[in-house]
């Protein structure tokens, strides 16, 4: 898989999972474009799917349903630009393999003829892709984020700053082998495309930087600012944080 990795000046390495001698700056950024590689819809504005998940949808959002998908499709699909462009039925029989592929863990790729990205193919079946996001979210629902309830309703604590620094952990060694991690703060997700770290000449703490697919603007890259103590240990004042991807 592609991936741009830039160490700039001097990076330290990692030691029995945790950070040490990371001096000044580190940069990842994963190829991910805002025009090709997202879904062709924001969260709430989903029309199609099965009627109760639609409900809950459309009063709290599908974030992780919309992510989850997109990811999906940038681990396991190909998209050739040849070939004709496929009928309602075909559509979903490949966004179901997809899918199906993702979630079994393996690898492997399912190549969808007459598309030239994940934006074109779900423009002309739109609402298989509103269908399936509706669907996986109400699964990620239950499989990756009812167990973070509770640290969501338990907000800023001392616990939480030392486990989002093992999320952050998580999500730099998913980026290092080019996969882009969804993650879970209170009530939202989102997929992460880069990280950025800076260490403070003022006070010695950490700037993390995240570059993001937020479902909420399919347009273009978010970005969410941490910061972490001098000793890379903890966050400083951030809400949890939990990466919810295999």
């Amino acid at each position: 898989m592609f991936f741009r990795l830039m160490l700039i000046l001097g990076i330290g390495v990692f030691s029995n999972m945790a950070w040490s001698g990371l001096n000044t700056t580190y940069e990842v950024q994963l190829p991910f474009d805002f025009s090709n590689d997202t879904l062709c819809f924001n969260n709430y504005n989903l029309e199609s799917g099965p009627w109760i998940l639609k409900q809950i949808g459309h009063k709290y959002g599908v974030c992780q349903g919309i992510v989850g998908v997109a990811r999906s499709f940038r681990n396991h699909a190909i998209f050739n630009c040849a070939g004709a462009k496929s009928s309602n039925g075909f559509a979903r029989g490949k966004i179901n393999q997809v899918l199906d592929l993702d979630q079994s863990g393996e690898s492997g790729a399912i190549t969808i003829d007459g598309y030239c990205s994940l934006e074109e193919f779900c423009k002309d079946h739109q609402k298989l892709f509103e269908w399936a996001a509706t669907i996986l979210n109400g699964k990620l629902a239950i499989t990756a984020l009812l167990k973070h309830v509770y640290a969501f309703n338990q907000g800023i604590t001392a616990e939480a700053q030392v486990e989002n620094m093992q999320s952050i952990q998580t999500i730099f060694e998913k980026l290092n082998a080019g996969d882009t991690p969804l993650i879970a703060v209170p009530w939202h997700v989102v997929m992460v495309t880069g990280m950025k770290i800076d260490r403070q000449e003022k006070d010695g703490n950490y700037r993390i930087e995240l570059s993001l697919y937020n479902p909420n603007n399919r347009n273009k890259s978010a970005t969410w600012v941490y910061f972490a103590d001098e000793n890379f240990k903890r966050t400083i004042n951030a809400y949890p944080l939990f990466v919810i991807s295999p």
